[in-house]
């Protein structure tokens, strides 16, 4: 079988400076090259435990975190993490310097640094903006930022922990067409956390249901049937709705036990 875009294999995670059981055990997860995969689950039940430790910020207690075959060893440009907040902007760099961080770092000739620039700033829907700063930008520019800037690395993969959470409805349902036709040009894997059922069958092939922690592991997984471009009022979504929220609702009932 050819290597995934990431396995977790047996994995617990338990923080012993704090004493507390483990947030993750047992937790197995594969998620293929460009597959979408969103990660649902009652607040404490390890989502963002096990996106930190796909990103190389953490070690897992036991078990193995593979990125395409390979141990995570830490931290690496082939895995971009996009954040919930927009705070990660530098405010004194402009959107374009901003997007450029990475390429800046690896020193990258000026003229390709220029024509990554544009055709990220056109990818995400922001030419024109590219020399305004952070806080000239509204939420939704600056997560398409943050995006670009992630892109501009060229990672196989990306993880994103709650990005639209803090926008308003409507900018959050532009957001999630404009991330769904990003992925579909660049095609990374994703690992997308996110609290909102809808959005997840909106974005994902696959969503996967973790159980209430401590002591989380995958509940069970839906793989998402309706085709892309999604319509919000197909009846298969609504469907799948209805299903997973059943799922849901019993996990956030043990999580209150």
């Amino acid at each position: 079988m050819a290597s995934a875009a990431a396995e977790f294999s047996g994995v617990s995670k338990a923080f012993t400076a704090r004493g507390d059981a483990p947030a993750i055990e047992n937790f197995d997860l594969r998620i293929e090259e460009g597959e979408f995969v969103c990660l649902l689950g009652p607040s404490g039940c390890g989502k963002t435990t096990a996106l930190t430790l796909l990103a190389g910020f953490d070690r897992p207690s036991s078990g193995s975190v593979l990125h395409r075959g390979r141990p995570v060893a830490g931290p690496a440009a082939d895995r971009g993490v996009v954040f919930q907040g927009d705070d990660s902007l530098m405010p004194w760099l402009t959107a374009t310097e901003n997007l450029l961080l990475g390429p800046r770092i690896r020193r990258v000739p000026l003229g390709e640094q220029r024509a990554i620039a544009e055709r990220l700033l056109a990818l995400v829907g922001l030419v024109g903006h590219g020399d305004k700063y952070p806080r000239e930008l509204s939420g939704g520019m600056k997560q398409r930022i943050q995006i670009a800037r992630v892109l501009a690395n060229e990672p196989d993969m990306l993880l994103m922990d709650e990005p639209f959470a803090a926008l308003d409805a409507q900018t959050r349902t532009h957001m999630q067409d404009e991330l769904v036709r990003i992925w579909s040009e660049a095609r990374p894997a994703v690992l997308f956390i996110t609290h909102d059922v809808h959005e997840a069958l909106i974005l994902a092939d696959r969503v996967v249901v973790m159980r209430a922690g401590p002591r989380s592991a995958v509940r069970t997984a839906f793989n998402v049937e309706a085709p892309r471009p999604r319509d919000r009022s197909d009846p298969r979504i609504a469907a799948a709705y209805g299903e997973i929220q059943r799922v849901m609702a019993e996990e956030f009932r043990r999580a209150r036990q």
